[in-house]
């Protein structure tokens, strides 16, 4: 009987060493909606842009597709658990998101701990308005 029961014990062990790998390197499928984009470049490709990619502005690995409502979509499968910082570009840096006022906004945080889906909601584009130049002040 001691035998058996080491035995037993022994695959036990092994069986949860397994499953605990493989916990370890999951990977998830995660989805991101664009609900809404403003209207003036309804026909543009969008991308995502990251840390995962180095910020990469346009790269088709992580293009948005339209789906049959209109909206854009991308999916990415395998994505490993993490925190990633992400922007959505029209495939420049110049046609960057952000807010609907033209001011920059800050990265979106992605945690991903399970199969996701994102909805995003774009303000506006950075090229959509004027640069403000910097007009340094006099020294008095």
């Amino acid at each position: 009987m001691n035998k058996l029961h080491f035995m037993l014990r022994q695959v036990l062990f092994f069986a949860l060493l397994s499953l605990s790998s493989m916990a370890a390197r999951a990977q998830f499928s995660v989805k991101i909606v664009l609900d809404a984009i403003p209207p003036k470049h309804p026909d543009d490709v969008v991308f995502l842009s990251g840390n995962y990619n180095g910020w990469t502005p346009n790269d088709p690995s992580y293009q948005f597709v339209k789906d049959a409502t209109g909206k854009y979509v991308l999916t990415s499968e395998n994505v490993p658990a993490d925190t990633y910082e992400v922007k959505v570009t029209r495939g420049t840096k110049e046609t960057t998101e952000c807010g609907a006022d033209g001011a920059a906004i800050a990265n979106r945080r992605l945690t991903i701990t399970s199969d996701t889906t994102f909805h995003f909601t774009i303000a506006g584009w950075s090229d959509d308005f004027p640069k403000q130049k910097v007009v340094p002040s006099k020294a008095r």
